[in-house]
């Protein structure tokens, strides 16, 4: 996992925390979700010294731990556009058109990368590339 995460980095890309175990907040403690959120920082720390980021699995936070993010100056960062490219239900095409009807200037998109959606991907992202440089979008790094 490291050899990846510094692939992604040395590629100019970010590192954001998305919880140690992927587990939603409100489903654990908040010492536990705390010693998560610390125990990632640590391996992004390792490879980068940027401003940390954090989107919470399934994007459930409790307010108590909202105010613990901005006691430890940690950014919280939301979507406003998920395809559903985890959704196996979905079929390529299904996810591509969510990506390609919805999309606006400056959305923040999830996409999984993920081994069962690793060809989805394949599939999908050369022709919304393709359609986002054609509406002279681009692509920037949350800061």
């Amino acid at each position: 996992m490291s050899e990846l995460a510094a692939e992604i980095v040395s590629n100019g890309h970010r590192l954001a925390n998305h919880g140690y175990t992927h587990q939603s907040s409100r489903q654990i403690p908040n010492d536990r979700w705390l010693a998560e959120l610390e125990e990632t920082e640590k391996w992004i720390d390792k490879l980068t010294r940027s401003a940390q980021l954090y989107r919470p699995p399934y994007g459930r936070l409790t307010w108590c731990q909202y105010a613990l993010l901005r006691k430890r100056e940690t950014k919280l960062v939301m979507w406003s556009l998920m395809p559903g490219d985890f959704d196996m239900q979905q079929s390529d095409r299904e996810c591509l058109e969510v990506l390609l009807s919805q999309t606006t200037a400056g959305d923040v998109i999830v996409l999984h990368d993920h081994a069962k959606t690793i060809q989805r991907l394949e599939f999908i992202l050369p022709a919304y590339f393709m359609f986002c440089q054609s509406k002279g979008y681009r692509f920037e790094l949350l800061s």
